[in-house]
């Protein structure tokens, strides 16, 4: 068994690290109360570190020391089993990703105090609140990647206020933040505290203290300067709003906008490159995983396994030789290679992606319409934009205020121009292979999920790259040259373009963005591309209710082709775009704001 380092001078910061420390490895440890400037920081000490002989532990390391406990059967009548604090965790309804749920649950069930029930993905509030009465959980956990998961966290902390509970909810995952908790969820269950964890660690030193093991800090004091920074959030939005009466003084109107938006040259001297085909493509079986462990960006890899080096040694491979990381940098990669190997090996992974190119431009409302054929008469559906209408610092700047609708030709230019889709996904087989797993190995289950991951984000660079130098081909060409084509492959147009890619980036000035990325914050135009590409059939990639991705592995975007298309932001809305995108979209403001609730003023 893995022994981990123990260094009460440099390695113990706070009570915490020494619960955890003792609860992993089963030593017993005297604790020094050092470091401790505030309460809020021993909650948010990075309790999963390691470094070469300091005392400190990596979470790599610590789900390693933990997946080689044997998990034991659970007894109602076991020694301590009602003793043990429970805590219920679950994805929220529509979430389908649990990676980072899964690590905090796993380091959880490792502390003898504690007892887990682990609920998975997409548990809908019925299931929820039910487990919470029959386990009588102390402690419950919610976790969502995506924005419109923070709606149906709000809704379980209304059910939790309506049955009369105090329990503390802890929020965690990519969607959520601090003030987001604050404004979103926290204001719908006023009996008991609602936290924001930012990950694992922070989650393991939160779960201690509301549970006493920390004697540094006690829960009363956490909860009480948590729900005191959360109302001066509250406070200030309310201060800012008092002092900008009406309260998008902060905003221009949307006419305003429109008439200073990006101006393109649609000019016939700068014509729009033009599609090998239109329509969907799919790239079926073909798909080789050995082509894509080869193409890896290894970087988002050592993000998931919490493991960040210094300068300069902060990327692949420079943070092998980082002090403090670099050794269990370097395992966990000689880990993953060889599972990926094997994965290759055993065909134990799918990977399907489809491509699709379409007829495209956009009249004066900010609205990107499809066409199915060259006449261009009558669209087949529409794609809505929102645009930018926050002020900008200088009222004489001559900044642009930016929608995806200004990357496509208008339609009264005579411009004939196009818009293309992707959608990839390296994570058809995962729940079967992660089913094989062990439930008490962290360690092995993170990584496969890991190796799902680090293929699909290198099956969606392939693709867009081969989308921007190879199926986008330089105007003069003849439309529709692969069209004939049944299958794409990423053969097609040699193997100069996969070298391109190495050397400067995917897709010669093909921008891919997504619905629900910041240029588009409205998840429900996820529902057009799904339509449109017949997603769901090419690659067996659904949508769940909240417009979540299942599987999650899976990664999917708008190819716009003008080179001055650029990533941005849309931020703010102020009421009347709200009301000009509900009537375009044809739906009731209400219901058009609950999707866009964050990007409101």
């Amino acid at each position: 068994m893995e022994t981990l380092p123990i260094d009460a001078k440099s390695g113990r910061k706070m009570n915490v690290d020494a619960v955890l420390m003792d609860a992993v490895t089963g030593t017993q440890s005297t604790d020094a109360q050092t470091g401790c400037e505030t309460r809020r920081e021993a909650a948010e000490t990075a309790v999963l570190r390691y470094s070469n002989g300091d005392g400190r532990v990596l979470l790599p390391a610590l789900l390693r020391h933990v997946s080689t406990k044997p998990e034991a059967p659970v007894s109602n009548d076991g020694p301590g089993f009602h003793s043990r604090t429970v805590v219920v965790m679950a994805s929220v309804f529509g979430d389908c990703y649990d990676m980072g749920k899964n690590v905090v649950a796993a380091l959880l069930a490792a502390l003898p105090w504690v007892r887990v029930i682990d609920l998975g993905v997409s548990v809908p509030l019925y299931h929820i609140m039910d487990a919470v009465h029959t386990h009588k959980a102390a402690i419950l956990g919610l976790s969502a990647l995506i924005t419109p998961s923070l709606n149906q966290m709000a809704l379980v902390a209304a059910a939790l206020q309506e049955n009369g509970l105090a329990i503390p909810l802890l929020i965690g995952g990519a969607a959520t933040t601090r003030k987001n908790t604050a404004i979103c969820i926290a204001p719908h269950y006023r009996r008991g505290p609602t936290i924001h964890a930012l990950d694992a660690s922070r989650a393991l030193a939160i779960v201690s203290i509301l549970t006493g093991r920390d004697p540094a800090t006690s829960s009363a004091d956490l909860i009480t300067d948590i729900q005191e920074e959360q109302r001066d959030i509250r406070n200030e939005i309310l201060r800012k709003e008092a002092e900008n009466t009406p309260s998008d003084m902060s905003l221009i109107s949307i006419e305003k906008a429109r008439a200073n938006k990006l101006s393109l040259d649609w000019s016939a001297s700068n014509p729009p490159p033009l599609p090998a085909f239109l329509g969907s493509k799919t790239y079926g079986s073909s798909i080789n995983l050995d082509t894509l462990i080869e193409h890896i960006n290894w970087d988002p890899f050592f993000q998931i396994m919490h493991l960040s080096g210094t300068y300069p040694h902060r990327r692949y491979p420079h943070i092998f030789q980082d002090p403090v990381v670099g050794l269990e940098a370097r395992r966990v990669h000689n880990d993953i290679s060889k599972l990926l190997t094997h994965i290759a090996t055993e065909k134990l992974l799918a990977a399907r992606a489809v491509v699709w190119f379409a007829p495209a431009n956009t009249d004066n409302s900010d609205d990107i319409h499809i066409y199915n054929s060259e006449l261009r008469d009558t669209p087949t559906s529409t794609l809505h934009g929102l645009r930018q209408e926050s002020r900008r610092d200088n009222d004489n700047s001559s900044d642009p205020f930016h929608c995806i609708a200004d990357f496509v030709a208008p339609i009264h230019t005579q411009v004939q121009d196009y818009i293309g889709g992707m959608a990839v996904t390296s994570g058809l087989g995962l729940a079967d292979l992660l089913a094989t797993i062990p439930a008490h190995d962290a360690y092995t289950r993170l990584l496969t999920a890991a190796a799902a991951e680090c293929l699909t984000g290198a099956l969606a660079e392939l693709v867009h790259a081969q989308a921007g130098r190879v199926f986008w081909t330089p105007a003069g060409s003849v439309v529709g040259c692969l069209q004939a084509c049944a299958e794409l492959r990423l053969e097609i147009g040699g193997l100069a373009w996969r070298e391109a890619l190495k050397a400067d980036g995917a897709g010669r000035g093909v921008l891919r963005l997504a619905p629900c990325f910041p240029q588009q914050p409205d998840h429900v135009e996820m529902r057009t591309l799904w339509r449109v590409m017949d997603v769901e059939l090419h690659t067996g990639v659904a949508l769940t209710e909240t417009m979540g991705m299942r599987p999650v592995m899976a990664v999917n975007g708008l190819l716009f082709s003008h080179p001055r298309s650029s990533c941005f932001a849309v931020g703010k809305i102020g009421r009347d775009q709200l009301v000009d995108y509900a009537a375009r979209r044809g739906e009731s403001i209400d219901a058009v704001e609950k999707w866009l609730a964050l990007n409101l003023e």
